[in-house]
Protein backbone atom coordinates (compact mmCIF):
# COMPACT_ATOMS: atom_id res chain seq x y z
CA UNK A 1 0.00 0.00 0.00
CA UNK A 2 1.25 3.48 -0.90
CA UNK A 3 0.97 6.20 1.72
CA UNK A 4 0.85 9.75 0.47
CA UNK A 5 2.86 12.29 2.42
CA UNK A 6 3.17 16.04 2.47
CA UNK A 7 6.39 17.30 4.06
CA UNK A 8 6.91 13.75 5.38
CA UNK A 9 3.53 13.80 7.15
CA UNK A 10 1.10 11.09 6.07
CA UNK A 11 -1.98 12.48 4.29
CA UNK A 12 -5.25 10.62 4.19
CA UNK A 13 -6.78 10.55 0.73
CA UNK A 14 -10.38 11.51 0.44
CA UNK A 15 -12.38 8.70 -1.01
CA UNK A 16 -15.55 8.90 -3.02
CA UNK A 17 -18.30 7.35 -0.97
CA UNK A 18 -20.82 5.92 -3.42
CA UNK A 19 -23.14 5.05 -0.55
CA UNK A 20 -23.54 8.61 0.71
CA UNK A 21 -26.97 10.22 0.55
CA UNK A 22 -25.72 12.88 -1.87
CA UNK A 23 -24.32 10.26 -4.23
CA UNK A 24 -27.55 8.26 -4.13
CA UNK A 25 -29.64 11.33 -4.83
CA UNK A 26 -27.38 12.40 -7.69
CA UNK A 27 -27.54 8.89 -9.18
CA UNK A 28 -31.34 8.99 -8.99
CA UNK A 29 -31.48 12.37 -10.74
CA UNK A 30 -29.09 11.18 -13.46
CA UNK A 31 -31.13 8.01 -13.96
CA UNK A 32 -34.34 10.03 -14.41
CA UNK A 33 -32.60 12.37 -16.87
CA UNK A 34 -31.42 9.38 -18.91
CA UNK A 35 -34.96 7.97 -18.93
CA UNK A 36 -36.26 11.34 -20.08
CA UNK A 37 -33.64 11.54 -22.83
CA UNK A 38 -34.45 8.01 -24.03
CA UNK A 39 -38.15 8.88 -24.26
CA UNK A 40 -37.48 12.06 -26.22
CA UNK A 41 -33.96 12.67 -27.45
CA UNK A 42 -32.49 15.95 -26.21
CA UNK A 43 -35.29 16.79 -23.80
CA UNK A 44 -33.24 16.14 -20.66
CA UNK A 45 -30.49 18.48 -21.80
CA UNK A 46 -33.03 21.16 -22.66
CA UNK A 47 -34.63 20.81 -19.23
CA UNK A 48 -31.29 21.06 -17.45
CA UNK A 49 -30.34 24.16 -19.47
CA UNK A 50 -33.68 25.83 -18.75
CA UNK A 51 -33.45 25.01 -15.03
CA UNK A 52 -29.88 26.31 -14.89
CA UNK A 53 -30.94 29.52 -16.62
CA UNK A 54 -33.80 29.96 -14.17
CA UNK A 55 -31.48 29.35 -11.21
CA UNK A 56 -29.14 32.06 -12.56
CA UNK A 57 -32.00 34.52 -13.15
CA UNK A 58 -33.66 34.03 -9.76
CA UNK A 59 -32.73 31.43 -7.15
CA UNK A 60 -36.09 31.99 -5.42
CA UNK A 61 -38.02 31.41 -8.66
CA UNK A 62 -35.97 28.25 -9.24
CA UNK A 63 -37.07 26.90 -5.84
CA UNK A 64 -40.69 27.82 -6.55
CA UNK A 65 -40.55 25.95 -9.87
CA UNK A 66 -39.03 22.88 -8.24
CA UNK A 67 -41.55 22.87 -5.40
CA UNK A 68 -44.47 23.25 -7.78
CA UNK A 69 -43.04 20.53 -10.03
CA UNK A 70 -42.91 18.17 -7.04
CA UNK A 71 -46.51 18.95 -6.15
CA UNK A 72 -45.70 21.08 -3.10
CA UNK A 73 -48.19 23.92 -3.46
CA UNK A 74 -48.38 24.84 0.23
CA UNK A 75 -45.91 27.72 0.03
CA UNK A 76 -47.46 28.91 -3.21
CA UNK A 77 -51.00 28.96 -1.83
CA UNK A 78 -50.07 30.72 1.40
CA UNK A 79 -51.36 34.27 1.57
CA UNK A 80 -48.96 37.18 1.17
CA UNK A 81 -49.55 37.99 4.82
CA UNK A 82 -48.47 34.50 5.90
CA UNK A 83 -45.44 34.61 3.61
CA UNK A 84 -44.47 38.06 4.89
CA UNK A 85 -44.66 36.85 8.50
CA UNK A 86 -42.29 33.97 7.68
CA UNK A 87 -39.81 36.21 5.87
CA UNK A 88 -39.99 39.25 8.12
CA UNK A 89 -40.98 41.70 5.39
CA UNK A 90 -44.12 43.44 4.16
CA UNK A 91 -46.93 41.99 2.06
CA UNK A 92 -46.01 44.45 -0.67
CA UNK A 93 -42.43 43.14 -0.72
CA UNK A 94 -43.65 39.56 -0.97
CA UNK A 95 -46.04 40.53 -3.79
CA UNK A 96 -43.26 42.34 -5.65
CA UNK A 97 -40.96 39.31 -5.26
CA UNK A 98 -43.77 37.05 -6.57
CA UNK A 99 -44.13 39.23 -9.67
CA UNK A 100 -40.38 39.12 -10.29
CA UNK A 101 -40.29 35.34 -9.82
CA UNK A 102 -43.18 34.84 -12.25
CA UNK A 103 -41.37 36.96 -14.85
CA UNK A 104 -38.21 34.86 -14.45
CA UNK A 105 -40.15 31.59 -14.63
CA UNK A 106 -42.04 32.89 -17.66
CA UNK A 107 -38.77 33.44 -19.53
CA UNK A 108 -37.74 29.81 -19.11
CA UNK A 109 -41.04 27.98 -18.65
CA UNK A 110 -43.96 30.04 -20.03
CA UNK A 111 -46.50 27.25 -19.50
CA UNK A 112 -45.43 26.80 -15.89
CA UNK A 113 -45.73 30.54 -15.25
CA UNK A 114 -49.35 30.47 -16.44
CA UNK A 115 -50.11 27.50 -14.18
CA UNK A 116 -48.53 29.26 -11.22
CA UNK A 117 -50.57 32.40 -11.89
CA UNK A 118 -53.74 30.29 -11.95
CA UNK A 119 -52.90 28.65 -8.63
CA UNK A 120 -52.05 32.00 -7.09
CA UNK A 121 -55.36 33.47 -8.32
CA UNK A 122 -57.20 30.68 -6.51
CA UNK A 123 -56.21 32.33 -3.20
CA UNK A 124 -56.79 35.89 -4.32
CA UNK A 125 -59.96 36.12 -2.21
CA UNK A 126 -57.75 35.76 0.87
CA UNK A 127 -55.66 38.71 -0.26
CA UNK A 128 -58.40 41.22 -1.08
CA UNK A 129 -59.91 43.36 1.61
CA UNK A 130 -63.54 42.52 2.33
CA UNK A 131 -66.04 45.24 2.96
CA UNK A 132 -68.57 44.96 5.77
CA UNK A 133 -71.36 44.46 3.21
CA UNK A 134 -69.46 41.65 1.49
CA UNK A 135 -68.79 40.02 4.86
CA UNK A 136 -72.47 40.19 5.79
CA UNK A 137 -73.51 38.82 2.40
CA UNK A 138 -71.02 35.94 2.70
CA UNK A 139 -72.21 35.15 6.24
CA UNK A 140 -75.83 35.14 5.11
CA UNK A 141 -75.07 32.86 2.15
CA UNK A 142 -73.15 30.53 4.45
CA UNK A 143 -76.08 30.47 6.87
CA UNK A 144 -78.52 29.57 4.09
CA UNK A 145 -76.30 26.68 3.04
CA UNK A 146 -76.22 25.36 6.60
CA UNK A 147 -80.04 25.47 6.82
CA UNK A 148 -80.52 23.42 3.65
CA UNK A 149 -78.14 20.65 4.61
Amino acid sequence: MVTYTLNQVPVARTKYDGASDEAKLMAEVFERLLEMDEAKHGSAGALVRRLATLADLSPHAYIIALQFGCGNTGALLASYEQQAANRGCTRQAVHWQWQQDIKAIGLCFPELAELLKGYRESVRHKEDAMSAADGLRQAMEGGNDADTI
